[in-house]
């Protein structure tokens, strides 16, 4: 079983009815963005793998979370207050920007809470040639938009015509044109993920340049 430590929560910041900001302690904990950690509950086995919401250089540690009606953690960890403690390993994963990567054109392409590794970019990166494509049923779902560049987000709503584009993510990047030198990384459902990278392969993408972290 793999060590872990002891973080305290903070605070606990509602995006919707069923999406929010787990806000704790950092505890020193050193990362790169886009790992992940393993977060549980004290004296419970059940553990869960969320992607770093926070930056870097913030003194709090962030995950995003869903909760999940039938999700056991999810509903849980809503449930904190400040001054509870939850147990978390890692920092894991290899979804990561390079430096090489830096100096291209980027795309971040994400369904639901999958946008929270691309928080975690945006705020330890400075980078502004990059573009967010964010999947999501409705156009409130709107994950603190205001952290990233609002030109360079588009948001595709697939139940409602609130977001930029009224489709869904793979509708929308069928006729998206990307730069010969762009990075694609793709965060999300593992269904889009396919689709989008069978796609871009399709187009003459070199798979080198694209970049997946599955949530589901």
């Amino acid at each position: 079983m793999h060590s872990y430590q002891k973080h305290t929560v903070i605070s606990v910041r509602n995006l919707t009815d069923t999406v929010y900001v787990l806000r704790m302690t950092r505890e020193e904990l050193e990362f790169s963005p886009g790992q992940f950690i393993t977060v549980g509950l004290l004296n419970n086995v059940h553990m869960r793998e969320y992607s770093i919401y926070s930056g870097v250089k913030d003194d709090y540690l962030e995950i995003l979370v869903k909760d999940i009606p039938q999700g056991y953690l999810s509903s849980k960890l809503h449930q904190l207050s400040p001054g509870d403690e939850v147990r978390i390993e890692g920092p894991f994963g290899y979804f990561l920007l390079s430096e090489e990567h830096l100096s291209k054109p980027l795309h971040f392409i994400a369904t639901g809470t999958g946008i929270s590794p691309f928080h975690c970019f945006v705020r330890s990166h400075d980078i502004d040639t990059y573009t967010l494509v964010h999947g999501v049923s409705y156009g409130h779902e709107q994950y603190e938009y205001e952290d990233y560049s609002r030109k360079n987000i588009i948001q595709c709503t697939s139940r409602d015509t609130g977001g930029n584009q009224h489709m869904r993510v793979t509708a929308y990047m069928k006729n998206k044109e990307l730069e010969h030198n762009a990075e694609v990384f793709l965060c999300g459902n593992s269904a889009m993920i396919y689709d989008i990278f069978d796609l871009l392969t399709a187009k003459e993408k070199p798979s080198e340049h694209i970049h997946a972290e599955v949530y589901f």
